[in-house]
């Protein structure tokens, strides 16, 4: 206090104001780097320092968010479990067990190759009291599942749909809101893509299928010349049958064909 008394002259001019207030600015910032030199996360991780506001630098940080933290996009979206893979499933499992078996697909987000089996319009009450703004049901099918699919959806985001007939091909990627214990499936925010569907819905005329299923549901006959071309490797010949272990296996096998757009007699055997 002597010191200031003294020197109030030069320290309350100008410059003697600037240098206090660079001091005082540079101890702030040092005691605040001090303070928090690291962050942790959630979970106990150091993460780093603290990016300042303004800084150009971005931060990720992972807290165990589903898929490591990424951004949406079409990689959240699984294959698996299908449709035939839910019901196998809840099938295996005694009737007790299914209701809690079921809920565990809940909020799972899927991606499937599926065609088009109906499409109806909700009812004025429920389109009123629901607030999504959904006109319509979709219903479609996937493969040999036993169940078609559902989904609500607003007709004008999907406006092809106005125009596709039965069994038109799609690709149809939502979340899983329900699951009956039979393996029913109903999915909600679902996107539809037709240009990448990759299911070929076409005609199956008399005679003309690429295989044909045995009745014992576990033997495949090749049919047709195109079927013997299939894949790589060692060629197979027509007549030739290809043996399973099982039914679910050869369903397997014919959903395959059927996204690539092969026929198949004798599905009723599976």
């Amino acid at each position: 206090m002597h010191w200031l008394l003294d020197n109030k002259e030069w320290v309350f001019s100008g410059i003697g104001v600037a240098l206090l207030g660079w001091v005082l600015t540079l101890w702030r910032r040092r005691g605040s780097n001090s303070s928090a030199a690291i962050s942790v996360d959630h979970g106990g991780h150091v993460i780093g320092p603290p990016v300042a506001s303004g800084s150009n630098i971005v931060q990720t940080v992972n807290i165990g968010m589903e898929g490591g933290g990424r951004s949406p996009s079409s990689s959240e979206y699984s294959l698996s479990p299908n449709p035939v893979e839910i019901q196998s499933q809840l099938e295996s499992l005694p009737i007790y067990q299914r209701n809690v078996a079921k809920d565990s697909y809940v909020g799972l987000k899927v991606r499937w190759p599926v065609t088009l089996v109906d499409l109806q319009e909700l009812p004025q009450a429920v389109r009123k009291a629901s607030d999504t703004g959904d006109t319509h049901t979709l219903i479609v099918k996937f493969g040999q599942a036993m169940h078609p699919i559902r989904t609500d959806l607003d007709i004008e985001r999907f406006p092809r749909l106005k125009i596709s007939h039965h069994g038109a091909s799609m690709q149809l990627s939502g979340t899983i809101s329900y699951v009956s214990d039979s393996g029913s499936v109903r999915l909600k925010d679902s996107i539809i893509n037709f240009d990448e569907a990759r299911v070929v819905a076409k005609p199956q005329i008399a005679g003309s299928a690429d295989y044909r299923i045995g009745q014992d549901g576990t033997s495949i006959m090749i049919v047709s010349e195109r079927a013997t071309q299939r894949g790589q490797g060692p060629k197979p010949k027509r007549g030739w049958s290809i043996a399973f272990k099982s039914r679910y296996e050869s369903a397997e096998f014919v959903q395959a064909g059927e996204i690539e757009g092969y026929t198949f007699e004798g599905k009723e055997f599976l």
